[in-house]
């Protein structure tokens, strides 16, 4: 792409509960998502700054050199969700920019799975 926004590997959205106790990780393939991830990911940032959701509630890291193959195979221990999915599809960049915290946290328990596109 050239403008530094990766184009291989994973995205990883993790989710920190801590009123629940629980982390889920959600793996978002690098592929097609990287304006729509790093518009999520300053969001994130604003609603944090603005106190709208806990800070560290939230975080979003790049790993290259995962495999799908690798993540497939991490453990699941947590029960009702799973610790570790895998996002099948591509995040819609309108629907991102969109994202409001002000009412609600629209990503709260796999919630941005509604910024898939259709």
């Amino acid at each position: 792409m050239g403008d530094g926004i990766p184009e291989k590997g994973w995205y990883v959205l993790t989710e920190h509960n801590g009123h629940e106790g629980e982390t889920w990780n959600f793996y978002i393939a690098a592929e097609g998502n990287g304006r729509a991830v790093e518009a999520l990911r300053a969001k994130i940032a604003g609603a944090e700054e603005a106190g709208l959701v806990e800070e560290g509630a939230y975080e979003i890291r790049h790993r290259r050199s995962l495999s799908r193959e690798t993540i497939l195979g991490l453990p699941n221990n947590t029960g009702y969700m799973d610790e570790h999915t895998v996002v099948e599809g591509v995040l819609d960049l309108g629907r991102v920019l969109a994202v409001d915290f002000a009412d609600e946290d629209p990503l709260y328990k796999r919630g941005f799975l509604g910024l898939l596109r259709d």
